[in-house]
């Protein structure tokens, strides 16, 4: 599936493969003790409710630049080739004690850090696919946007970036029309002056 469903697709793959590990580790599960428990909504909301222990935010979606050796393609296939995208979550522990925030964070950067590839499986939609999961850094300024905008004070948070998901045009856009240049005999003819 490379297609509009892809983002939420993945960030509930996301959020399955920290579940994976919470439950399998007796000291993470009985902190976080369902799926549910992990929230994709922004850690402001999931804070709300006393069952999310852990926010895993997308706070953000943007294009993957395309690599040097390969050159744009042209205008007219675009839109009809998958966008490459990278997708930016904030994972925020939401516990009331500080010392089981520390736990929790460690137990998300050993579980995303040790593969740089991670099979992402979603029941939305039958998605499967291997999404390359590393590490953000963000400077403090922008760290310092996203939890402004969040209207919340900062707390304990890791960003990370899920490359590769690609969403898939509905239908390939048809080929223009041929660029005609008047000077070279094809199409039009160099004008004639009288003098």
């Amino acid at each position: 599936m490379n297609n509009y469903m892809a983002i939420a697709a993945a960030a509930e793959g996301l959020r399955h493969v920290l579940w994976d590990s919470f439950r399998s580790d007796a000291r993470t599960a009985r902190y976080v003790q369902s799926r549910q428990g992990i929230s994709l909504r922004s850690p402001a909301d999931a804070a709300k409710y006393e069952a999310h222990q852990l926010s895993v935010w997308l706070y953000g979606v943007s294009p993957v630049a395309p690599e040097p050796s390969n050159p744009p393609l042209p205008i007219n296939q675009r839109n009809a080739s998958p966008l490459p995208l990278d997708l930016h979550f904030l994972v925020t522990p939401l516990s009331p004690d500080g010392d089981l925030d520390l736990m929790l964070i460690g137990k998300v950067l050993q579980t995303l850090n040790a593969s740089p590839s991670i099979l992402l499986v979603s029941d939305l939609e039958g998605f499967r696919e291997h999404v390359q999961i590393t590490q953000a850094n963000p400077s403090p300024d922008e760290m310092s946007r996203i939890w402004a905008s969040l209207k919340e004070p900062y707390r304990l948070a890791v960003c990370y970036r899920a490359r590769l998901t690609r969403i898939d045009a509905k239908t390939p856009l048809p080929a223009g029309c041929p660029v005609v240049d008047r000077f070279s005999g094809h199409g039009f003819s160099p004008i004639d002056t009288v003098s």
